[in-house]
């Protein structure tokens, strides 16, 4: 198998590559599902933003599965496991505490993680991966998505 360069830890097969891109694909499917029940119970505030942080997943996860298409082969777009954990948090936080805006620093802070996510993906790829501007793009509009959040929970308060 080819080896390539990492930016971190030396050669990796093209194989080490896609293993990483798809990590951060299922991640994107994964937050999408909790945002998609957020939608479907949430108030209008929180249905907004959660509507506004899935579209942006669906945008890059379109971005990712046209490069993962033209480098390694198409991405499973299943998710995993934890997608359905998401739903089954946001139904169980409808039923006791209810989905209004207290539920806005939770999106947040769920959305922030993704951040390290992309962070992880990055170290992982190699230097020189056709993937990596597409990355560092994503993060940067998920990083912009997340201020915008950010000021409205401040102004709320």
């Amino acid at each position: 198998m080819k080896r390539v360069e990492n930016a971190k830890e030396g050669p990796l097969t093209v194989a080490d590559n896609r293993s990483a891109l798809q990590s951060l694909v299922n991640t994107l499917i994964d937050a999408s599902r909790g945002l998609e029940s957020l939608q479907e119970r949430g108030t209008p505030t929180l249905t907004r933003h959660a509507e506004k942080f899935a579209s942006l997943h669906a945008k890059h996860l379109t971005e990712l599965e046209a490069i993962m298409r033209n480098n390694s082969g198409s991405p499973d777009m299943s998710g995993t496991l934890f997608g359905h954990v998401q739903e089954a948090v946001v139904a169980l936080r409808d039923l006791f505490a209810g989905l209004d805006t207290d539920a806005l620093q939770p999106l947040l802070d769920g959305e922030a993680r993704i951040l390290s996510y992309y962070d992880s993906t990055l170290d992982e790829l190699d230097t020189g991966h056709p993937a990596r501007p597409a990355l560092r793009d994503q993060r940067a509009e998920l990083e912009q998505r997340l201020s915008e959040l950010e000021q409205h929970i401040s102004a709320q308060a």
